[in-house]
């Protein structure tokens, strides 16, 4: 049944069945040349290319093993170099390669990268773990039908520089980059090379430039990244924004963002200049989903001259806010409730240790203020059960729906 089974799948056009290769790695694939001549070179035809330093390790404990794990790097790289040189200039849809096992002294060149531009790919995605820097060719930052970039870097000693000559990416749209150090120039490149460029991924990256400016850009996530200056984005066309980072200096400016409608910050300011305004609340006036952390106690400071600056929020409809002591930041959520007319949706995370008394009856005003608002959820930690309790009996009769 077995050899009745291969027989059918051999009549099968290349390429039907390098795409049915394509679901494997490309270690198994090449592995189906023995199979029947039929297959000696079906996987040279695949579109998609996925290599995984993994599948070279024999034994869990080669990770620890310097002279293991060296002697798995060059079977990787010797294959991959192999299929590359074999291959022939087919079409290349997506190339995939991982070595993200923690652990890694060894300098690999990633010189082989350049063959992987020549066969013009749609995406690339390398992730990879090491102890020293990696250089990555010029090749793969002027390849013309690159629409999808991912470059993922676990480095804890050295740094990490993205340094090419040029950039002419003229088809990319999502790029990706983890763990990298990224300057002024290196921007000024990027946006004037990829004139398509849609969606802007940066986490764990050290940002080293004051500025991201693009016309194009309509989603943009800098996550657990290092802000070394104030950062002024202007992105006219951006509807997604998520800034999640808890070393940023200088503050955040937000200019021109017509178009943005989901926000997310969570911020924790660092010797923040008091002298440099922050426009970041004001910049937000046609968002209808927002979240916001504030981490720091100084944020009601920083932001008093934003708050006054705020226009109406005509569209925001839903509201949530975390690590917020209602008593000490309670101006941040009135602003916001004050200047929010349509807002449907309220959430109130209290993971501080809240003190209610002072302020609960200016907050049941500005609720009770909100005639569109339909659901207040409000999560506490045990420790105040007995204060968002008397809270939630006074709110409970004058909202049209609440969940808890």
């Amino acid at each position: 049944m077995n050899i009745i089974g291969v027989d059918r799948i051999s009549d099968l056009p290349d390429e039907v069945l390098s795409r049915i290769l394509s679901l494997l790695s490309t270690k198994e694939a090449v592995q189906t040349c023995i199979l029947a001549k039929r297959w000696r070179k079906t996987w040279a035809f695949m579109p998609v290319l996925k290599f995984s330093l993994a599948e070279f390790l024999i034994d869990i404990a080669d990770v620890n093993n310097y002279e293991k794990r060296k002697e798995c790097e060059d079977k990787l790289k010797q294959f991959v170099n192999g299929v590359l040189e074999n291959r022939g200039p087919y079409h290349l849809d997506v190339f995939q390669y991982e070595s993200d096992i923690d652990g890694n002294h060894s300098e690999v060149s990633f010189e082989w990268l350049d063959n992987v531009a020549l066969l013009m790919p749609r995406v690339i995605e390398v992730t990879i773990a090491r102890d020293n820097a990696v250089d990555f060719p010029d090749s793969i930052f002027s390849c013309g039908s690159l629409q999808e970039l991912s470059l993922d870097i676990l480095n804890m000693d050295d740094i990490t520089f993205i340094r090419p000559k040029s950039i002419n990416l003229p088809s990319l749209k999502i790029l990706e980059l983890i763990g990298i150090t990224l300057e002024d120039d290196f921007t000024q490149k990027l946006f004037s090379g990829c004139p398509a460029l849609e969606s802007l991924f940066l986490c764990h990256c050290d940002l080293e430039f004051s500025e991201i400016s693009s016309n194009v850009l309509k989603k943009l996530d800098l996550l657990e990244s290092w802000h070394r200056k104030k950062m002024q984005i202007s992105c006219p066309r951006v509807d997604s924004l998520v800034i999640v980072c808890e070393n940023q200096e200088g503050g955040i400016s937000l200019e021109n963002m017509a178009s943005l409608v989901s926000a997310e910050f969570s911020l924790g300011i660092e010797r923040f200049d008091f002298n440099s305004n922050m426009n970041l609340l004001s910049g937000l006036s046609n968002v209808s989903t927002l979240t916001l952390d504030l981490c720091n106690a100084e944020f009601k400071e920083i932001l008093e001259d934003d708050i006054l600056n705020c226009q109406t929020f005509n569209n925001l409809t839903s509201l949530e806010t975390k690590h917020q002591d209602i008593s000490s930041d309670f101006d941040l959520v009135a602003c916001f409730l004050l200047h929010s007319p349509c807002l449907r949706d309220l959430t109130l995370n209290l993971h501080k240790e809240a003190i209610l008394e002072e302020r609960e009856e200016e907050l049941r005003e500005v609720v009770f203020w909100r005639e569109h608002l339909l659901t207040i959820r409000i999560l506490k930690s045990r420790t105040q059960v007995v204060l968002v309790d008397q809270l939630i009996n006074n709110l409970f009769a004058h909202i049209r729906k609440y969940y808890y």
